[in-house]
């Protein structure tokens, strides 16, 4: 998943246009590897615990030092109200009446565009 996002932001130079390529591949990840999502991100897997919170933890360094581009008084909170629309948009993007990736894309982008509206 770090790989994802190091791929997902290396050429670009904006913040705003690094959340929304690694929401996309964060989201993209979570519906190709629906497995390997779910060892990283669901608490399910008790006796990996402290390996997976580890694993978790270094890749979504990439999310906090995106988010601390944008210079917040709390960038901690921004993180976290940032991945909880990741992980929200996750749970409810297989009860999405179109899975198009069009459509998809186009929710993604929206998400993205009002929570970094929301930091100005």
């Amino acid at each position: 998943l770090k790989e994802t996002y190091f791929s997902a932001i290396e050429n670009i130079d904006n913040p705003k246009l690094k959340l929304e390529s690694i929401f996309l591949s964060h989201v993209k990840f979570a519906r190709t590897h629906p497995t390997h999502y779910e060892m990283i991100f669901n608490h399910k897997f008790r006796e990996y615990e402290i390996e997976v919170i580890e694993n978790k933890q270094k890749a979504c360094s990439i999310i906090a030092e995106v988010i601390s581009e944008f210079g917040t008084i709390d960038s901690e909170i921004t993180y976290i109200h940032y991945f909880s629309l990741l992980e929200g948009f996750v749970k409810i993007s297989p009860e999405l009446p179109n899975q198009s990736d069009e459509f998809v894309n186009s929710v993604i982008k929206t998400i993205s565009e009002n929570f970094v509206l929301g930091l100005g």
